[in-house]
């Protein structure tokens, strides 16, 4: 009987050490695409540019926690499209909308400082996206997105603040 039991307890033991270490493990998807998008100024399409994306999206098992790290290089914002700039875009387990930070030679820098709002709306493939530039100008796949992420996202260029309403409301993105 006590002999069951340690081997009981052994599996068991094992098992959950196996989960918590498979929790930790990233499941990476390499994305290399380029995607072109709109340019939006005052509601009207001005023109387009293609970004291009190269890099990994970690996805956990068992989280919703997912993190693209590589270049998402945008011609149209001269500071993001830089050869040394690593982009980071996480995205939020319990709303919609994602978040834009960077990092230029070692050194962490704001979506502000790169001249892009910091938040923005994106699908998981990261085909169909949505995001702003401090200067208001709107850069999305399409007139729905467009329209979508004005309704929700507002920058404040004299603050350098952001503010999203009803965050709860904004469709995942297909």
């Amino acid at each position: 009987m006590k002999h069951n039991l340690k081997t009981i307890i052994k599996v068991t033991v094992f098992i959950i050490i196996a989960i918590w270490i498979i929790d930790k493990i990233p499941f990476d998807k390499n994305i290399n695409q380029a995607i072109t998008a709109n340019i939006y100024e005052d509601g009207v399409v001005i023109g387009q540019t293609t970004l291009v994306m190269n890099g990994k999206k970690s996805n956990y098992l068992f989280r919703q926690e997912e993190v693209f790290g590589g270049e998402f290089l945008i011609p149209y914002a001269e500071k993001t499209d830089r050869e040394d700039l690593k982009t980071y875009i996480n995205w939020n387990a319990e709303h919609n909308v994602q978040s834009i930070s960077y990092l230029y030679k070692g050194i962490i820098k704001s979506a502000q400082d790169m001249g892009v709002v910091p938040y923005l709306l994106i699908n998981n493939s990261m085909t169909k996206f949505a995001f702003m530039l401090t200067d208001h100008t709107v850069i999305a796949t399409s007139d729905e997105l467009y329209e979508l992420y004005i309704k929700h996202i507002t920058w404040y260029s004299d603050t350098k603040g952001t503010s999203i309403e009803a965050v709860n409301k904004i469709p995942k993105i297909d």
